[in-house]
């Protein structure tokens, strides 16, 4: 087939309010219109249409079995946008095959999807990530914990292209890595392969909140530059949660994440949120004082582990890199 353009038509009852949220509060460009229809321009070679279904012999379907998604440049600026707009925006989410999105839906009840890729999925990170040497403090202290022989299956989350997760099994760990990210495990995979250490690194898509695993089926969890992703606390917690569930008795957890000396003292949180700022990259992320983020770990059943202090590296003047907590605390 040689297809020229795309027109999607939604047949609708309540036909004025829908012609003015797509004209007015998207903003979506008028092509041409009727007195019962109204076509926008999506893009170069799709349009959206807009029909009167008291005028037609087809039937309005109120919204149910259509959902119209629409890439976007800037996910969290559109939203924000929208947010503005007084239009009841879903809160962003991670997507399963990818990305992230959104969700609202148009005055006849047809449920809207914004999405945008990942900036994690970007050639660009995933070659910098690949290049990035393994936390040198991760790495002293499992060796450690290794002579000690309480086990050895370690499980490292947002282990994007394996900087900790492959010296990890080189030294011996059996690792399990999860990440949202493909392009970040298959980064990960083939440093493994390359190493000959696929036997010892086991890969899998997983959101840091909703482990696929069991429980107490972990020696050592790793939460290396990801918990500081979560955009509330109540994804924060949902995924510390979900690490302590991993962790077997006794296992140790080794965390690296946002410090609160990144931002100036005098902003504010989000609102109804105690730790998540409109973070440096532009979304919501989250940044901990030590004392948080030594009270959100106890609370969900992790100690800090006796002569290891939590260490805050500061932030480098001129750089875009934020100030960070780094701790061990271990399963009680």
């Amino acid at each position: 087939m040689d297809i020229e353009i795309v027109n999607t038509i939604l047949y609708c009852e309540r036909w004025s309010e829908t012609v003015a949220f797509y004209r007015d509060v998207l903003a979506l460009p008028v092509k041409a219109g009727t007195g019962w229809l109204v076509e926008f321009a999506v893009a170069s070679n799709a349009c959206l249409s807009v029909a009167d279904a008291r005028r037609t012999s087809i039937q309005s379907g109120s919204g149910a079995g259509i959902t119209l998604t629409f890439k976007v440049a800037n996910l969290h600026d559109m939203h924000e946008e929208l947010g503005s707009k007084r239009i009841a925006v879903e809160p962003i989410r991670d997507c399963r095959m990818g990305g992230q999105a959104f969700f609202l839906r148009d005055p006849e009840g047809n449920r809207l999807e914004f999405w945008a890729d990942s900036p994690w999925d970007s050639p660009e990170m995933v070659a910098r990530l690949s290049a990035t040497p393994p936390n040198a403090v991760l790495m002293r202290f499992a060796a450690v914990e290794r002579q000690r022989g309480a086990g050895n299956r370690l499980l490292d989350i947002g282990c994007g292209a394996g900087c900790n997760a492959v010296p990890l099994a080189r030294a011996g760990w059996n690792v399990l890595g999860l990440d949202r990210s493909e392009p970040m495990l298959k980064a990960a995979n083939g440093r493994a392969a390359e190493s000959n250490l696929t036997e010892l690194l086991k890969l899998e898509t997983a959101l840091m909140d909703r482990l696929p695993i069991g429980n107490q089926n972990f020696d050592f969890i790793v939460a290396h530059g990801v918990w500081n992703l979560a955009r509330s606390a109540t994804e924060f917690r949902a995924a510390v949660h979900e690490a302590a569930r991993a962790a077997k008795p006794g296992a140790p957890l080794f965390v690296y994440t946002f410090s609160r000396a990144t931002l100036p003292p005098d902003t504010e949180p989000l609102a109804d949120e105690s730790f998540i700022f409109q973070g440096h990259a532009g979304r919501p992320q989250c940044y901990l004082t030590k004392e948080q983020l030594t009270e959100e770990l106890k609370a969900a059943g992790f100690e800090q582990e006796p002569g290891y202090p939590i260490t805050e590296y500061p932030q480098v003047p001129g750089l875009p890199k934020p100030a960070i907590l780094e701790g061990i605390f271990r399963r009680v």
